[in-house]
């Protein structure tokens, strides 16, 4: 069940915290917390995000995460270490976008498929790919 915390701000005016937390016996294994100028704002946030983290995985894919920036250019700089080519790592990251993008529109998980861009304009700079 969400919570919802009123807040005096400096200027007089009222802000609501809604804090959402999902617990597995006594431990909290999420929280998340939003600000909002309107009370019905703050309880339409947390029922909505309620209901979307009841869903069967939600939990998990919001916990998984997606790869970082550093995470992708080690597993270039590991490829080209084993012998790897540029060309066979520029390739291996077309297709890592081609799963991510994937992942985002058929599955909903939250990736960044923009990431893989982001690695690859990366490794160009360190002359990692061809």
């Amino acid at each position: 069940m969400a919570t919802i915390r009123a807040r005096k701000q400096v200027d007089g005016s009222t802000r609501y915290t809604a804090i959402v937390r999902i617990r597995r016996g006594k431990t909290i294994v999420y929280r998340e917390y939003k600000t909002f100028a309107l009370r019905t704002a703050a309880a339409s946030w947390a029922k909505h995000r309620e209901v979307t983290l009841e869903q069967p995985g939600a939990l998990a894919r919001i916990n998984h995460g997606a790869p970082m920036l550093a995470e992708l250019i080690d597993h270039v700089r590991s490829r080209r270490a084993r012998g790897a080519g540029p060309a066979t790592v520029a390739n291996d990251l077309i297709w890592t976008g081609v799963v991510l993008r994937a992942a985002r529109n058929v599955k909903g998980l939250p990736v960044r498929p923009e990431l893989v861009q982001e690695a690859r304009e990366a490794c160009s700079e360190l002359r990692l790919d061809g």
